[in-house]
């Protein structure tokens, strides 16, 4: 149980910077457009 936490709260750790540059892209582009 402990291992399968530590698994999934490293896979957030992972994940979380690569969804936080997506939406950086996303505002970025948007700011060009207008």
């Amino acid at each position: 149980m402990a291992m399968n936490f530590h698994l999934a709260d490293r896979g957030m750790l992972i994940l979380r910077p690569k969804i936080v540059s997506e939406r950086e892209k996303f505002g970025a582009r948007r700011s060009l457009e207008m």
